[in-house]
C-alpha cells in the first residue's frame, strides 16, 4: 500500500512539474507582458515593476527563481492588487468559495440522491 502511495506521490509531483514547466513556456511564448496595455507608462516605471517581478532576468533564471519559490509555497505579489501577496488573496476568498463549494456539493447531493431514490422507486415507469 505505502509502495501505492509513493507511486501516485511521484507521478503528481512529475505532473505538476510538467504542467508548471509548461505554463513558464507558453506564458513566455506569447507578445507582450503583464505590463503592457492600453495605457502608456513611463519607461522607468515599467523598468521598476519589471525589475520587481524579476521580469527582466534571462529565462532560465527566471525559471528556476519561479520553481523554487513555488516549491516553497510562496507564490508572489499579486498583479492586479499590487501590495497584496497572492497567499493573502487566497486566505481572504478561501472561506467564501468553500462555503459555497460546500452549500453547491450539498444541494447536488440532496438533489441528486432524490432523483436516484425517486426513479429507483418508480422503475420502468
Amino acid at each position: 500500500m505505502s509502495r501505492f502511495i509513493l507511486r501516485r506521490i511521484l507521478w503528481m509531483a512529475i505532473t505538476l512539474w510538467v504542467v508548471f514547466t509548461l505554463t513558464f513556456a507558453l506564458m513566455r511564448a506569447v507578445p507582450g507582458g503583464p505590463f503592457d496595455g492600453d495605457r502608456n507608462v513611463d519607461p522607468e516605471v515599467k523598468k521598476n515593476l519589471l525589475a520587481r517581478y524579476n521580469l527582466d532576468a534571462p529565462l532560465w533564471e527566471q525559471y528556476t527563481s519561479e520553481l523554487l519559490r513555488y516549491l516553497r509555497l510562496d507564490l508572489g505579489y499579486s498583479y492586479q492588487l499590487r501590495d497584496y501577496r497572492v497567499v493573502d488573496v487566497i486566505r481572504e476568498g478561501l472561506p467564501i468559495s468553500a462555503s459555497l463549494g460546500i452549500l453547491a456539493m450539498t444541494f447536488a447531493l440532496v438533489l441528486g440522491l432524490s432523483a436516484g431514490i425517486v426513479s429507483a422507486v418508480r422503475r420502468g415507469s
